[in-house]
């Protein structure tokens, strides 16, 4: 039974008209971030996407995609500022469901492994510059909706629940220790607009919004000091454009 799966998934694959994707392009952000003592802080991220996806008409969906953007956070205080650098690592798998007259509809639930890493350098009028860097995998639950309503040009919802599996804190004055933070679950939206320029490039358009927590810690140091890590908001909107190969 366990052969003849694999063969039906590796004839799907092949026989499929080009399922898989590689793409990479840009990545802007504006986020802002709301701190509990600090205030708020806004500010641009740039950065880069480079994504592989596989999409089987009745078959597997997959996709594997690494991110990095940078930028920096304005704060309240007259130059208080945040240096960010965040880190994705994201896998996902699940199955693909078509309907429609001319099958252009297309549903895939997934779920998956995601590791986002956040290091700030937090520049605090006043204060020492310490760099925070967060830990934090997640396991994604969600849906890839899209409709292609004719062959060059389609359009899509996708909407991610990320559930929260643990978050650790290393402080770069407190080396060799991490701290372990309360979890907290976050969700992203995207709308992917996809145009096929021919049999083997598309080129994608990607708005997304964000939504995230950071959790906080009631933990001391050796000398019985509190940490005092008190928890943090963050909302998010940007756009990712993406040149992409299929084959």
């Amino acid at each position: 039974m366990k052969f003849r799966l694999l063969f039906l998934l590796l004839v799907t694959v092949v026989f499929a008209d080009r399922p898989n994707n590689l793409s990479v392009g840009p990545v802007f952000e504006r986020t802002h971030l709301k701190t509990n003592g600090q205030g708020n802080y806004d500010g641009n991220l740039w950065g880069a996407e480079l994504a592989y996806t596989l999409l089987v008409p009745w078959g597997l969906y997959a996709r594997a995609s690494f991110d990095i953007i940078d930028g920096n956070l304005t704060g309240p205080k007259n130059g208080s500022h945040i240096e960010e650098t965040d880190f994705f690592i994201v896998g996902r798998v699940g199955g693909v469901f078509n309907w429609g007259h001319k099958q252009q509809y297309y549903l895939a639930p997934y779920a998956g492994y995601m590791l986002q890493t956040i290091s700030r350098r937090e520049h605090i009028t006043g204060e020492q510059t310490l760099t925070y860097t967060y830990f934090m995998p997640y396991v994604p639950v969600g849906f890839y909706l899209f409709m292609q309503p004719f062959f060059a040009f389609s359009i899509g919802i996708d909407f991610c629940y990320q559930i929260g599996i643990e978050t650790y804190l290393a402080i770069s004055s407190l080396k060799g220790s991490r701290w372990a933070l309360s979890r907290k679950n976050n969700w992203r939206l995207e709308l992917p607009i996809n145009y096929r320029c021919n049999q083997a490039v598309n080129l994608r358009f990607v708005p997304y919004a964000y939504s995230g927590k950071i959790g906080s810690s009631s933990a001391v140091t050796s000398t019985g000091l509190p940490l005092g890590i008190e928890s943090q908001s963050y909302s998010t909107w940007g756009m990712k454009v993406a040149l992409g190969y299929n084959f």
